[in-house]
């Protein structure tokens, strides 16, 4: 857990500097990626918010979980309380950060064929829902990957793997955002470090170690 928490600190920290680096580009940014009907990003859109409601598969799975060991049942509802509590946290959050801003999109903006109420990301918005990205915050569900390697020892030394290929889902969910012109790069980046530090936060509780420590004594 410690491991995680210092490659996650590193990438976070990274994040960061792209948030500043998106306080002075963020309109040349949208302007060049652009594409309403681009396949990808029209793709995207209608799956990369899966993963922050896993929960909504995982309850019924382990209700119709037919299994003599309790153990695996364990496991599955651990996941899936910890992907609700994630997903009811990331987005009241992102919710009231939205309420609060009130960035207008890039595509509002193309389609009125005017760009003055560009606003950048320090600065309150006028109208609008553009600032943080529900739909990257939603990618960020994806880091629920990281509970398996303390409970199955199939993922046992994928730690670092999974981090990667989670980070990477969550970049390409992002980058679908900036083609379709719903967010600016600076939108995106912000839910990706507020959805991060609240899942980094609830994987370091008390709870959460607690119960991983009471189901890691048998393995799957």
């Amino acid at each position: 857990m410690k491991n995680i928490r210092i490659k996650s600190t590193l990438l976070l920290i990274a994040c960061a500097a792209v948030f500043i680096f998106a306080a002075f580009y963020d309109f040349n940014i949208a302007s060049a990626l652009y594409s309403p009907t681009n396949l990808f990003g029209i793709i995207m859109e209608n799956i990369c918010f899966i993963p922050l409601y896993i929960f909504l598969f995982l309850y019924p799975l382990y209700f119709f979980y037919k299994d003599k060991n309790k153990i695996t049942k364990g496991k599955i509802l651990f996941i899936a309380n910890f992907s609700a509590l994630y997903c009811v946290s990331t987005n009241t959050v992102i919710f009231v950060l939205k309420q609060i801003w009130q960035r207008t999109r890039f595509h509002d903006m193309a389609i009125a064929n005017s760009f003055e109420l560009f606003t950048p990301w320090y600065q309150f918005g006028n109208g609008g829902s553009s600032f943080p990205s529900g739909h990257t915050a939603a990618a960020c569900g994806i880091l629920i990957l990281l509970l398996l390697p303390h409970l199955f020892t199939l993922f046992k030394d994928k730690s670092t793997l999974l981090l990667i290929a989670s980070y990477i889902y969550i970049a390409f969910s992002a980058l679908s955002r900036l083609i379709l012109g719903r967010h600016f790069l600076s939108d995106t980046v912000a839910s990706t470090i507020i959805a991060s530090l609240i899942f980094f936060l609830l994987y370091s509780s008390s709870w959460c170690k607690k119960s991983l420590a009471n189901l890691k004594t048998v393995t799957t």
